[in-house]
C-alpha cells in the first residue's frame, strides 16, 4: 500500500512537468491555389502558403509554386 500512495504522490507532484509546450500554442496554415487554363491544352497553376505561429501573431513560414502544365504530353 505504501508503494501505490508513494506513485501516487509521485505523479501529482510531478504532473505540471508533463503539461504541454506553452510557444506556438495556436497555428494557423493557409494554403490558396489557383488554376488556369490557357488555351488548347496549356494550364498555369499558383500556390501561396502561410503558417502563423505562436498564438497566430509571429509569421514563420511563407512558400509560393507556380508552374505551367501542357497536358499533351502525357498522352
Amino acid at each position: 500500500m505504501k508503494k501505490i500512495l508513494l506513485v501516487f504522490i509521485i505523479m501529482i507532484f510531478s504532473s505540471g512537468a508533463c503539461l504541454g509546450f506553452d510557444d506556438e500554442d495556436w497555428q494557423y496554415w493557409n494554403t490558396e491555389n489557383v488554376s488556369v487554363k490557357l488555351s488548347d491544352g496549356w494550364e498555369a497553376n499558383l500556390e501561396q502558403e502561410f503558417r502563423w505561429g505562436d498564438d497566430m501573431t509571429n509569421p514563420y513560414y511563407n512558400h509560393t509554386d507556380v508552374g505551367i502544365a501542357y497536358s499533351g504530353l502525357a498522352d
